[in-house]
């Protein structure tokens, strides 16, 4: 995860070649941070620094959006100690690499 806005439960993913090979694990963390009710926006590196104001836009747009939901969207189903539990297996397996 690069960026994160946790008033609008937003993640931004920059995914540039660290990211080759493990886009099946992208796509997982995708689903339980959508289970959570967090959306995740992917740009590529080449977005960035050749379609910047494209990139700005999509991120404004989804900001705007995500402001008007009901509070109630931003909470999912997930139990508290099933979150905490991905978490630090998350951050065990990011301290192995």
């Amino acid at each position: 995860m690069d960026f994160y806005c946790p008033k609008v439960h937003l993640v931004i993913e920059v995914d540039g070649e660290s990211h080759l090979g493990r886009e099946d694990y992208d796509r997982h963390r995708d689903k339980v941070f959508a289970d959570l009710g967090i959306e995740t926006i992917h740009f590529t590196n080449a977005d960035v620094f050749a379609n910047r104001k494209h990139v700005v836009g999509k991120i404004t747009t989804a900001i705007e959006r995500r402001l008007k939901l009901p509070i109630a969207q931003f909470h999912g189903t997930v139990p508290e100690h099933v979150k905490k539990a991905w978490f630090q297996k998350q951050m065990r397996n990011k301290a192995k690499s």
